[in-house]
């Protein structure tokens, strides 16, 4: 009998180890077909596969079945589920089947359970804020789905109030009773006593000066200790980019004194930079740049460098000065010295090669908490080295001196300003130049530049921008020279069309215009990690005259992008298609650069 039951032993471990699967097997895992989900009523199939890692294999996107990925998939379906209220949720089983040597699908069987609801919150120990404050700071309401996502960042912003509010040790604690599916929460407020800054002391700034510090801190000695003035000082102390780390905190307390010292922990950055890149454009062919800079020059916060460029359409010399603060607190100064020549549209073959000499002196200040307000003065002479266009009206070839302010007003919530997905970009100046200080042109130019993004899904991006400008003589002083003038076409512009393509012709050369309006629409997709897709649409065209009868001539190209993340930016590559294309136009371009189109 012993002998018979080790034989059918024997012969069943043969049986299992024969059906093993390949994913059992050493090697690389098979590929994902499907994934189908079973027993969701009340959470779709799409919904539930976007929270998995685990994705169906297409040809642009491998996927291959990884056992370990693939159960933190599971729990997060739980986790997904729970957050919906379904606190009872459970995978009730899941199976793979092959449909090929090396491909599998995977079915997912769910047992969702009851939802449950949110009955009645109510509050304890709360004496500076009412129940109805406390009630502004909740993401749970009575009567929908319970969430514990939703729980918790209620707790977190009901904390966060109290420490914007100076009771940076206040504590919530939520309490949950559950009858028949229905879950009454009660939170418990600790609200502690507010916190007053004594001193603030400053440590681990070994180059840096305390002043330089002091005047990025919003808080003074006497002060409230607000949560969003511990956090503004930390962002300032960043944006120095002097630190690699900042911590703010008061001091323990154990026995209830209000005024405490605040402790403001600094670990400094490197600051000395050298800098070297190559790159390679559509416009400017094979690029070089280097640059030497120091960022904390004497510990003082400012920033002195040099910067070089070379490419096959301009050759750039810089000096770069910048005061972080300027006479009065919150002014930034900037200041570049620089020598520019630029082959138009470049050195192989020039229309014209222009020589700029100049200084920019710009100050600025933020104003609220995304806007900034800046004014640039600028001196700067120039003139042709060469000349291959017949000189007209519209063509001075004449040396000119260009002497302008200008005054910029700009708001910014972006959170990236590289790569955006969220957010808005906004942007209004206005220059004059004129003959004061022996300038030999005068002119005004206004100019606007709106930007918006959508992320409509995590992996889906929509984005338009509008640029708009125009530009008037004023005086009795040469004409508006052909390189201050509007153009369109171009990577940063119209795509499908070259650059500065897009603007009144003499000759078969673009001379620039005096109205510009650009308006662009992007889609951006995800396609896999750092890989996007975009489809685009551009219209746009400059014209010599500011008449809004223009517009009934814009051109507009669409087509296809192509983008890439990189550690140095977003390596960009688009094919636009020209719209009605007229005769002896070519039927698109193609446009290679670095960095999105807005």
């Amino acid at each position: 009998m012993t002998r018979r039951r080790i034989i059918f032993g024997i012969l069943a471990m043969l049986t299992v180890c024969s059906s093993v699967t390949a994913q059992d097997e050493p090697g690389e895992q098979p590929f994902v077909d499907k994934i189908t989900i079973e027993g969701n009523e009340h959470i779709s199939g799409s919904a539930i596969r976007n929270t998995m890692f685990t994705k169906t294999s297409h040809w642009w996107n491998r996927s291959r079945l990884e056992m370990e990925l693939f159960k933190d998939d599971l729990r997060s379906i739980t986790t997904l589920y729970n957050n919906r209220g379904f606190l009872e949720a459970v995978i009730a089983g899941w199976d793979t089947s092959y449909v090929e040597k090396n491909r599998v699908r995977i079915t997912i069987n769910i047992d969702e359970g009851p939802q449950s609801i949110v009955g009645e919150i109510t509050f304890k120990g709360n004496q500076v804020y009412s129940d109805d404050r406390l009630r502004e700071e909740l993401q749970i309401e009575s009567g929908k789905a319970f969430s514990f996502l939703r729980l918790s960042r209620s707790t977190w912003n009901i904390i966060n109030a109290y420490a914007d509010g100076g009771y940076l040790e206040a504590q919530a604690e939520p309490q949950v009773q559950t009858t028949d599916h229905v879950i009454d929460l009660a939170f418990n407020i600790t609200e502690g006593n507010p916190i007053y800054a004594d001193s603030v002391l400053i440590t681990g700034n070994e180059k840096t000066k305390d002043f330089v510090v002091k005047r990025e801190i919003r808080i003074d000695n006497g002060d409230l200790l607000t949560h969003s003035k511990i956090i503004q000082s930390q962002r300032n102390l960043y944006k120095t980019g002097i630190f690699n780390s900042v911590s703010i905190s008061p001091a323990r307390d154990s026995v209830g004194n209000n005024y405490r010292n605040v402790y403001v922990r600094l670990s400094e950055a490197e600051t000395g930079e050298f800098n070297f890149g190559l790159g390679y454009g559509s416009k400017e062919l094979f690029r070089g740049t280097a640059e030497l800079l120091q960022s904390n020059l004497r510990g003082t916060g400012q920033r002195i460098g040099l910067r070089g460029k070379a490419s096959f359409a301009e050759l750039r010399g810089e000096v770069l000065y910048t005061a972080p603060f300027f006479i009065l607190w919150g002014v930034r100064l900037d200041n570049t010295v620089y020598a520019r020549r630029q082959g138009e549209p470049d050195f192989i073959n020039p229309d014209y090669v222009l020589n700029r000499l100049g200084i920019e002196s710009t100050i600025g200040r933020e104003i609220f908490t995304y806007s900034r307000i800046s004014s640039s003065l600028k001196f700067e002479n120039n003139f042709f080295s060469e000349m291959n266009i017949p000189a007209t009206e519209e063509t001075d070839t004449a040396n000119t001196r260009i002497r302008s302010i200008n005054l910029t007003y700009t708001r910014d919530s972006r959170k990236n300003l590289f790569n955006s997905s969220s957010g808005s970009f906004f942007s209004l100046s206005g220059l004059i130049a004129g003959s004061i200080f022996e300038g030999t042109n005068s002119f005004l130019r206004l100019t606007g530049d709106y930007a918006r993004y959508y992320p409509a899904r995590p992996w889906l991006t929509l984005a338009m921008n509008l640029s708009t400008g125009v530009m008037y003589e004023i005086g009795e002083t040469q004409s508006i020279p052909i390189y201050e003038r509007f153009y369109a076409g171009g990577d940063q512009s119209v795509r499908g069309y070259s650059e500065k393509s897009l603007s009144p012709m003499r000759n078969g050369t673009p001379i620039g215009g005096n109205f510009k309006t650009v308006v662009r629409f992007e889609t951006r997709f995800k396609v896999y990690k750092g890989l996007h897709l975009a489809l685009f649409s551009d219209t746009g065209n400059t014209w010599r005259r500011v008449e809004l009868q223009n517009l009934r001539e814009m051109r507009t190209g669409v087509g296809l992008g192509l983008r890439y993340e990189t550690p140095i930016g977003v390596a960009r590559v688009d094919y636009g298609v020209k719209v009605n294309r007229q005769a002896r136009e070519s039927v698109g371009q193609i446009h290679i650069t670095l960095g999105q189109a807005f």
